[in-house]
């Protein structure tokens, strides 16, 4: 009788492990074949059902964000976006900060992500470029947010950016 229990405890145990693992390699699958509703699907059930595994945690993210729920992608990032792939984490948060017309708090995801290392040396000069446009943006909405502080650098530093039909003037730096 013990035994049976025993067995029957290990079974359930590894059809619930195979079914947890299961969801995650179909998601990927319907990744691969470029069906994202579906594989957000999978993900999602992948994600409630180890919503401790970060790298599930990222996937379902992006999931979001391609399927243009914001809110929920900002909420399951922030939860690992000192954990886990940080540099591109916090470029996802700051994607979906745009995109929710939170451009502030776009700038500020950004400027912390310059914070952690680039292994690859190229993500940084994206994040530069994204905090760029986000400056200008903000200062289309009469918003001031210098980055000469923390980077010498202000809205007008870059004298290759055009603005409303004319150069921006470099700035010295001070």
């Amino acid at each position: 009788m013990k035994k049976a229990i025993f067995f029957s405890l290990i079974f359930f145990y590894a059809v619930t492990l195979s079914a947890k693992t299961n969801h995650y390699n179909l998601f990927t699958k319907a990744l691969k074949q470029k069906n994202y509703k579906k594989a957000l699907r999978h993900i999602a059930t992948a994600y409630k059902s180890n919503s401790n595994k970060n790298y599930i945690a990222y996937w379902y993210g992006i999931s979001l964000y391609r399927d243009k729920q914001y809110n929920k992608a900002i909420r399951i990032f922030s939860r690992i976006k000192n954990s886990y792939n940080q540099l591109m984490t916090h470029w996802y948060i700051a994607r979906c900060y745009e995109k929710t017309a939170q451009i502030l708090k776009a700038i500020k995801t950004l400027q912390d992500a310059l914070n952690f290392p680039d292994s690859k040396n190229k993500w940084h000069r994206y994040i530069y470029g994204d905090l760029i446009k986000l400056l200008i943006k903000s200062k289309k909405q009469h918003h001031s947010f210098p980055l000469k502080k923390r980077y010498g650098l202000t809205i007008n530093s870059f004298p290759h950016q055009k603005h409303i039909g004319r150069s921006i003037k470099q700035q010295p730096i001070t």
